[in-house]
């Protein structure tokens, strides 16, 4: 196990906001890469003023804080969760076409999935 500033047992996961970096990282996840979830009792989406019972997961690998000094940067996992959006009125100002469709929720780990 490598050290980290704060030693060999710390590890962190966080939620992201969604900012040009993080979009173009979900961008490189690959169709094939999402595998479908289903919720066993429907869930209310507040933005989307709906129930929703079903989303996807995909992860890919990238350096967390690209901005920082190479010593604080942090190769980990993005681990993202789409849903879809039902109609262009639930689409932020300002969002690409990528994000038409889908509305992305993001989270950073360095830990290490776990086997079946």
């Amino acid at each position: 196990m490598s050290s980290t500033p704060a030693g060999p047992w710390v590890r962190f996961s966080i939620t992201t906001r969604m900012n040009a970096s993080v979009e173009a990282t979900i961008a490189r996840i690959d169709e094939d890469a999402w595998t479908p979830i289903t919720y066993p009792q429907a869930v209310w989406d507040e933005e989307g003023q709906r129930w929703i019972s079903d989303a996807e997961t995909a992860e890919i690998r990238c350096t967390a804080f690209p901005s920082k000094p190479k010593r604080q940067q942090v190769t980990t996992r993005l681990i993202v969760r789409r849903g879809k959006r039902l109609s262009a009125g639930t689409v932020p100002a300002g969002q690409g076409a990528l994000f038409d469709t889908w509305r992305h929720h993001a989270a950073f780990t360095d830990s290490t999935p776990r086997s079946p």
